[in-house]
């Protein structure tokens, strides 16, 4: 069997070298890396699948073509030419990503404030989140008004999946409530039946007559009876 024979053009050096299988594989994890590197804190690559190189004894350009999708199980294209052929090789790669991100530092139940002493920087293998399109907190910053969509058991790392903002009103939270008519003004004390930001629209509770009524939210203390 005649030994192939790889040149592989590398445009952004301006330069050429002789290269096998091994060499192909390094330039797909420089790829990768090029791509990655200055994102993440740690980038593994391994490459799971290798088409096998038996062919005429020639020189072949190498082109390194690069995926759309870079992080996960994904297949990378190699086009291999030369004066009279052109082909086109896939080969199978497995790319995990570690990063600084923050992690829980013990189980929260749902609804529960996330603070700082609930969360901790740790490195994590965040693939399965970027995968999902999960948006990552890294910052101590990005918490503040933040609590636990679901129930998070520790080690977990935060996403804006996995939280939510503090609704303005919170249910059960007693709140003045304004009634706008052309002949007179009235405020009395109301409970919320659910949660709601500013602008909503809850269902409130007077206390004196417990009758359920309609009402937007104006701010933290305050929510207008609707008509």
């Amino acid at each position: 069997m005649k030994k192939i024979i790889l040149l592989l053009i590398i445009s952004s050096f301006g330069f050429t070298v002789m290269v096998d299988q091994n060499a192909i594989h390094k330039q797909i994890k420089q790829m990768v890396n090029a791509e990655l590197r200055n994102k993440y804190q740690n980038v593994e690559i391994q490459v799971l699948k290798r088409p096998q190189l038996i062919f005429p004894d020639e020189i072949y350009n190498v082109e390194i073509q690069k995926p759309k999708k870079l992080v996960g199980m994904t297949a990378v294209t190699v086009l291999l030419t030369s004066k009279t052929k052109k082909m086109k090789l896939q080969y199978i790669v497995d790319v995990s990503v570690m990063d600084d991100v923050l992690a829980f530092s013990q189980t929260v139940n749902r609804k529960t404030p996330i603070t700082k002493s609930t969360v901790e920087i740790e490195t994590k293998d965040i693939t399965n989140e970027l995968l999902a399109g999960k948006e990552i907190l890294k910052n101590v910053d990005d918490i503040s008004g933040l609590r636990a969509r679901v129930f998070i058991r520790k080690g977990d790392i935060l996403t804006r999946a996995n939280t939510e903002y503090i609704p303005d009103i919170l249910e059960n939270k007693e709140m003045s409530m304004k009634i706008n008519d052309p002949n007179l003004s009235i405020t009395m004390i109301v409970k919320a039946l659910e949660e709601g930001f500013v602008g909503d629209t809850i269902r409130v509770m007077n206390n004196k007559y417990q009758k359920v009524l309609l009402a937007k939210v104006l701010s933290k203390s305050e929510v207008l009876l609707v008509n």
